[in-house]
C-alpha cells in the first residue's frame, strides 16, 4: 500500500491538542538523523519519552499517536504479533517531521541540528542528563549544572575504571 503525503495541517492539530504527539514532536525536532524506513519499536519510543524528554506518556496514548502520525503519512504502525514488538517505520525522517511541525513551516531533506537541553532532575544545582547507550537501553546521570572540564574529565578516567566481562 502506497504512503499517503505528510500531512502537516494535521500533524499540527495533533501537536496543539495531544499531549503524547507533542512530546514526540518536541523530541523529534530536536533530532540530527533519522533515515527513512527507519524502525523504531514502541518500547523504545515509550522509553525515551518517559526518560529523555521527562514526559509520563502512557504506551495506549503512544500507539495512538502513532496510528494518527500513521494516517497523517509520516510512515507506518505496525501492532506487535507473533513475538514481533509493535513498531513505527518512518516515511519521511524523524528529524524532518519535527522540524516541519514544531519550527519550521516547510520539510526539507536537511534536517535542523538542534542541542538536547538537560532536563532538570537529581536535587538542587543538579541536571538529570540521558544518554542512549544502546538502541534499547536510556542511562541517566545527575551532574552539577556548573561541571567543569575537569571534572568531565575526571568522570570520563571513573567510566574507563569500570569493569567489563
Amino acid at each position: 500500500m502506497p504512503e499517503s503525503p505528510l500531512q502537516l495541517e494535521r500533524l499540527r492539530r495533533l501537536y496543539g491538542t495531544q499531549r503524547a504527539a507533542r512530546t514526540l514532536l518536541d523530541y523529534a525536532a530536536r533530532q540530527t538523523s533519522t533515515a527513512i524506513g527507519a524502525k523504531m519499536t514502541v518500547d523504545s519510543l515509550h522509553g525515551i519519552l518517559n526518560c529523555e524528554e521527562n514526559a509520563a506518556v502512557s504506551r495506549r496514548a503512544l500507539i495512538g499517536t502513532l496510528r494518527a502520525f500513521a494516517q497523517a503519512g509520516c510512515g507506518r504502525f505496525f501492532a506487535g504479533r507473533h513475538g514481533q514488538p509493535s513498531r513505527f517505520v518512518w516515511a519521511v525522517p524523524l528529524a524532518t517531521v519535527g522540524a516541519a511541525v514544531v519550527g519550521d513551516t516547510s520539510v526539507s531533506s536537511s534536517p535542523k541540528t538542534t542541542r538536547t537541553p538537560a532536563i532538570r532532575g537529581g536535587g538542587p544545582g543538579l541536571f538529570s542528563h540521558p544518554f542512549r547507550l544502546r538502541p534499547d537501553l536510556i542511562v541517566s546521570m545527575n551532574l552539577p549544572n556548573d561541571l567543569t572540564g575537569q571534572e568531565a574529565d575526571r568522570l570520563a578516567r571513573f567510566v574507563q575504571t569500570l569493569p567489563f566481562s
